[in-house]
């Protein structure tokens, strides 16, 4: 279902009942982002050292996964950025979706054989973060 009002209109993207992203478009200059919703504890740690999120924030290992069916919708809309949500800090990490495609910055895996996605993991130092607001 499309949400609008005068400065944009979100479509909202689910899987299984899970709302995991959305499309959003902006008005009146019909420029749209793929925002994409996430926890802090869905930031994908690689490597066998890191333990923790530090750990692999320090390592430079820790990553975003999108679905490659997903990027592949954001291409044919024209999408430019990538826009990652953390829903609990209100964090903002942006990306450009050409990093996403760039085989130097992205690391690939398949797990559809066992029920999961085809996904490009790409490290957070390719992103810009804009911290939510902190409330006390």
């Amino acid at each position: 279902m499309l949400k609008s009002n005068a400065d944009r209109t979100v479509e909202p993207l689910k899987h299984k009942g899970k709302l995991y992203g959305a499309f959003v478009t902006f008005h009146p200059s019909g420029r749209q982002v793929y925002v994409a919703y996430r926890s802090t504890r869905e930031i994908f740690r690689a490597g066998s050292d890191c333990k923790t999120l530090s750990d692999a924030m320090r390592a430079g290992t820790a990553t975003w996964a999108l679905d490659v069916s997903t990027l592949g919708m954001a291409r044919a809309r024209g999408v430019e950025w990538i826009v990652v949500l953390v829903r609990n800090s209100r964090d903002k990490w942006f990306t450009h979706i050409s990093n996403y495609y760039d085989p130097h910055k992205v690391k690939s895996a398949d797990y559809s054989r066992r029920g999961g996605a085809n996904q490009k993991y790409l490290p957070l130092i390719h992103f810009r973060l804009l911290q939510g607001e902190i409330k006390i």
